[in-house]
């Protein structure tokens, strides 16, 4: 199975038409509510995966669960790729995710052969914690 090289949550990516190279924009280290129930405009999940023995032209399938404090899935996203080079990148965009409470927020990375069943324990786990926002200084 391919080895996971990183795994992160921005609000923006550009990958170089020219190069391929990858920019992240605004890590996303945790939100800030006015209010709730609110809304995750956007949110762009990066994942680079090495390949290991055995790996070549294997087909895997990747799943991105965004799980709330309450662990109830509000959005989820599975993309199918073939290991053929050294690394792979994936993108995976999310618009207009439903944030109903404040907490902390799981996006969950699983991996597992394609055709395969089971999707197992998460290679990754990468929180978020969102709160209500605090009003300017009075």
């Amino acid at each position: 199975m391919p080895k996971l090289v990183f795994f992160l949550a921005s609000n923006s990516t550009s990958v170089d038409a020219r190069t391929n190279s990858l920019s992240i924009f605004e890590v996303i280290e945790e939100l800030q509510t006015p209010g709730f129930p609110t809304m995750l405009r956007r949110a762009d999940f990066v994942s680079l995966w090495q390949r290991q023995s055995g790996d070549e032209n294997q087909e895997y399938e990747q799943r991105l669960r965004i799980v709330a404090p309450d662990r109830q899935e509000v959005a989820s996203l599975v993309t199918r790729f073939k290991m053929a080079g050294r690394r792979h990148r994936m993108i995976g965009r999310f618009l207009e995710v439903p944030l109903p409470m404040a907490g902390t927020y799981q996006a969950e990375l699983c991996l597992r052969i394609f055709g395969t069943e089971d999707w197992g324990i998460p290679v990754r786990m990468y929180s978020m914690p969102v709160r209500l926002s605090q009003g300017p200084p009075g």
